[in-house]
């Protein structure tokens, strides 16, 4: 992503790429299941949804008056941005990547948490949940 993202003057949208396991609290909705964990990939910049989704074309409600090189310039419409994709196309490119490295770190952390439950079996140590887990 971070590869294909436009950059311009300042590169902050191609920096603000990030993986994270939590979201803002405004973007979180209803009663989390703790026992799910959900990875996101995404741009924190404030135009990153601009970019990638584009915008239409709007009629300002009152036309705007602005000094635009040494001349007065009535503004009417806002014009648009095209859409430049560059987190769908990188998903895209690369989910069969992304997916095997997930399956095989996953695949690693399921053996390691059967090893830890393992030895609190065998210690006695199970707490009466990770019982009723292992009941299921």
């Amino acid at each position: 992503a971070k590869a294909s993202c436009p950059v311009g003057p300042t590169g902050n949208l191609r920096d603000s790429i990030h993986v994270s396991r939590s979201l803002k609290p405004s973007q979180r909705k209803g009663w989390r299941d703790r026992s799910v964990v959900t990875v996101y990939v995404g741009s924190n910049a404030p135009h990153a949804h601009l970019v990638e989704f584009g915008t239409v074309d709007r009629s300002l409600k009152k036309p705007r008056n602005v000094l635009f090189n040494g001349r007065w310039v009535t503004i009417t419409h806002t014009g648009f941005v095209s859409p430049n994709p560059f987190l769908r196309n990188a998903w895209d490119a690369m989910k069969g990547e992304a997916l095997k490295i997930f399956a095989k770190e996953m695949e690693q952390q399921i053996y390691k948490a059967a090893r830890r439950l393992s030895k609190r079996a065998a210690r006695g140590t199970l707490t009466k949940s990770q019982v009723r887990g292992l009941m299921r």
